[in-house]
């Protein structure tokens, strides 16, 4: 009966080990398992590219100026010497208007000036955020000053960080 009774509380200390390390061992996977579904480093589709904007001068003062610009970065049209893109002609205002590249690859476009920042014939408010397709055209001021505003998708290089 001795016997019986040794065997019987080995067999529970045992039984009592599995049951703890194999609890210890799935708490340690699924912690595992999340941090690295949740670390920056896991590779996934979305940061295997970069979108990058150009401002392109393509008619007026302003033909072949090209700026780029980075997802949230503005762009500053006018004839003041701190404009990123200076267009030097009667019908642009100081600060004319400003450019933003979106996420999804769209612009934003703010107009500040006297004489209008138009798209497709449109005069666009003054001071009120309108978004542009890619590959669309604007006039600055009159037809004679068009800049094209548009985004691609470059992808990176092994090795590459897309740093935004």
């Amino acid at each position: 009966m001795q016997t019986f009774i040794y065997t019987f509380f080995i067999l529970l200390i045992m039984g009592m080990i599995i049951v703890i390390g194999a609890t210890i061992f799935f708490f340690i996977y699924e912690t595992r398992h999340d941090e690295i579904e949740d670390s920056d480093d896991f590779v996934t589709p979305e940061k295997k590219y970069v979108l990058i904007g150009k401002v392109r001068g393509v008619n007026g003062v302003s033909d072949g100026i090209i700026i780029s610009l980075n997802v949230g970065q503005i762009c500053t049209l006018g004839k003041a010497s701190n404009c990123d893109f200076q267009i030097m002609n009667n019908v642009v205002s100081r600060m004319h208007c400003s450019i933003k590249l979106l996420e999804n690859g769209a612009f934003e476009i703010m107009d500040f000036s006297t004489n209008g920042t138009y798209y497709n014939n449109y005069r666009l408010e003054k001071n009120t955020p309108f978004q542009v397709p890619s590959d669309s055209l604007l006039a600055i001021g009159d037809a004679n000053n068009v800049i094209r505003v548009v985004s691609k998708k470059c992808s990176l290089k092994e090795g590459e960080t897309n740093g935004q």
